[in-house]
């Protein structure tokens, strides 16, 4: 995802820091993001159909008489199981009709299982429709049927998931009602979205939520789930109050390499919903990594990691390299980051914010970082801003970091304590949600991590408050 061309558009730190450690897949990428030859569109529609008890779609009105084959919106595939992916071929596109505007919705209740590979250049996409009339939100929703996965990429490649982001009236109490994705992966039983063995795969502007937890929280359960999978690209996604949000397994031995970006994600849980949909997910974990392979990498950039996560990120793997950039994360019951690798984890520009106890009124910490068993490596921190909780790690570079209200093993971040004057009032919010932990989530979408023109801190910044990175579209252009 990352070219040479659009690399020179970011920002400076940001800049170097991707060139320096994606420079081997500018290539692929490229080849990945290019434009297609002109395609074929297939559509897919569940307007004007009823449900047979046996979860088969049957079309009514003017249309009802009309051949399935997919080629018009009169003709097309009344729901994800009934396309025909022998007939689709590389660069060709599949639109989903979402419902007649942005005030209404169409829910599919079959997965989306992908039967057919892209090409280098030629992806195959899978749109939500931006048509007049059919911009609707397309609802993948597995409750009806208990159907297992949302989204099965399987084993392909080169497959283009693409929803939409836009401002929205639609009822969320929170930041959401500003950044509605067009389209929601909801209620499956198993995960939301997941690849096996796949490789070259974009999801972006798409909402997964509660999945991994119907009938019950489900063991492994999650809401992406990345296994033995290569160059995976998550852009500007919202992933909440799944069993687990993110699980990236490489089990390959002999292993090969994994590499997964998220890039302008919100992964968190909302206790509020969590209630309204009676389970209890107010605090699994973030992203977990797991596996035995080599050459393990996870890239998180510009991205927001909370509130009411239990861990932000927990890479427990040995040849793991856990890299977060311009990261902001926002209280966690456990840690932000926890991880004992090989070739170290890597913390860059983020902004870190812990109330001084966590939701059980016992203490938190802002990292947990174990030392690198190669003796050539070391954890890096630099140019980050830590406000409060316990500091624990080992073997450490920091360079230019600032932390405030820290303990534990402090000298690995910075030699000093200086407050770094947020705009956010973060000694209130100490009190506030140190005696009332509920209300953390409705508090910190609206807090301002940004620093005021006084302040000591020197640091260049990344994403500053969920709003912004709600409000500000950040993915990279021509995707």
């Amino acid at each position: 995802m990352f070219t040479k061309g659009r690399i020179k558009r970011l920002s400076g730190s940001l800049a170097i820091a991707l060139l320096g450690a994606c420079s081997f897949q500018l290539q692929t990428l490229s080849q990945f993001v290019q434009l297609p030859y002109p395609s074929t569109t297939f559509y897919v529609s569940c307007a004007d159909t009823i449900i047979r008890a046996d979860g088969t779609r049957v079309r009514t009105g003017a249309n009802a008489n009309n051949l399935m084959d997919g080629k018009s919106w009169e003709t097309a595939w009344t729901d994800c199981d009934q396309i025909v992916w022998s007939k689709v071929r590389p660069s060709d596109v599949i639109e989903i009709d979402g419902g007649k505007d942005a005030q209404h919705q169409l829910q599919y209740i079959h997965s989306l299982k992908v039967g057919a590979d892209g090409f280098p250049g030629y992806p195959i996409k899978i749109i939500s429709s931006k048509a007049p009339g059919r911009n609707g939100r397309v609802v993948l929703d597995g409750s009806r049927l208990k159907e297992k996965v949302g989204i099965d990429v399987g084993s392909h490649k080169y497959i283009y998931v693409e929803g939409q982001a836009r401002s929205s009236n639609t009822g969320f109490s929170d930041a959401l009602q500003n950044a509605e994705k067009t389209i929601l992966v909801r209620y499956f039983s198993q995960s939301g979205i997941s690849t096996t063995n796949g490789t070259q795969v974009l999801l972006q502007d798409i909402e997964v939520s509660q999945n991994g937890i119907y009938p019950s929280i489900q063991s492994g359960g999650s809401g992406l789930n990345l296994t033995n999978s290569t160059y995976i690209y998550c852009d500007n996604m919202i992933v909440r109050n799944n069993a687990t949000q993110v699980i990236i397994n490489n089990l390959v031995t002999p292993a090969s390499s994994a590499n997964i970006s998220l890039y302008g994600c919100w992964i968190y849980n909302d206790p509020v919903l969590a209630y309204q949909s009676r389970n209890l997910v107010n605090y699994s974990d973030g992203i977990v990594v797991r596996g035995n392979g080599q050459r393990m990498t996870t890239f998180v950039y510009q991205s927001v990691l909370g509130p009411g996560l239990a861990v932000g990120l927990d890479d427990a793997t040995p040849s793991g390299h856990p890299q977060l950039l311009q990261c902001l994360l926002l209280n966690p019951k456990v840690t932000n980051i926890r991880a004992a690798n090989e070739s170290g984890a890597s913390i860059g520009l983020c902004t870190s914010y812990l109330t001084p106890l966590n939701v059980e009124s016992k203490g938190h910490s802002c990292i947990s970082l174990g030392a690198p068993s190669s003796k050539l490596a070391a954890n890096s921190i630099y140019q980050s801003i830590f406000w409060g909780g316990v500091v624990e790690a080992q073997n450490v570079r920091p360079s230019g970091n600032f932390q405030y209200k820290t303990s534990g093993n402090t000298t690995a971040i910075s030699a000093t304590q200086i407050d770094p004057l947020f705009q956010a009032p973060l000694s209130a919010f100490d009190q506030i949600l140190t005696s009332s932990p509920g209300s953390a989530t409705s508090l910190l979408l609206s807090a301002d991590f940004s620093l005021k023109p006084n302040s000591p801190a020197t640091v260049s910044r990344g994403i500053t408050s969920v709003q912004q990175l709600l409000l500000t579209r950040r993915h990279f252009s021509g995707l």
